[in-house]
């Protein structure tokens, strides 16, 4: 019987040992969990900021290329008056486009 106390002890100091091992790692890894959440949460914020800027560069850039905008800046500033008539169609046949193509193809080979 004293072989079985003997062994006792070890036994509980080793599982003791492997428990506080287990649990110390499981606290370990929930305080990084709740870190990295954290960090998680704070990168979003910024990436919704960020999203927020770049809508609204998007309105700015729609505001400024705007047609009435333009054709207005055009009138008052650079003197520009738009047209009334629709512009004229030029037709050209296929095979001169060709051929300008060619040229400029062999220009750059």
């Amino acid at each position: 019987m004293s072989v079985k106390k003997n062994s006792f002890l070890p036994n509980l100091i080793a599982g003791s040992a492997i428990i506080f091992f287990a649990l110390l790692i499981y606290l370990l890894s929930l305080t990084e969990i709740k870190s990295l959440n954290k960090e998680k949460d704070l990168l979003e914020a910024k990436r919704a900021g960020q999203m927020n800027e770049v809508e609204m560069k998007l309105v700015e850039i729609q505001k400024l290329s705007a047609e009435d905008r333009i054709v207005t800046y055009a009138k008052e500033n650079l003197g520009l008056i738009k047209s009334e008539k629709s512009f004229d169609v030029i037709t050209i046949e296929l095979s001169k486009i060709e051929k300008v193509e060619r040229i400029i193809n062999s220009k750059y080979e």
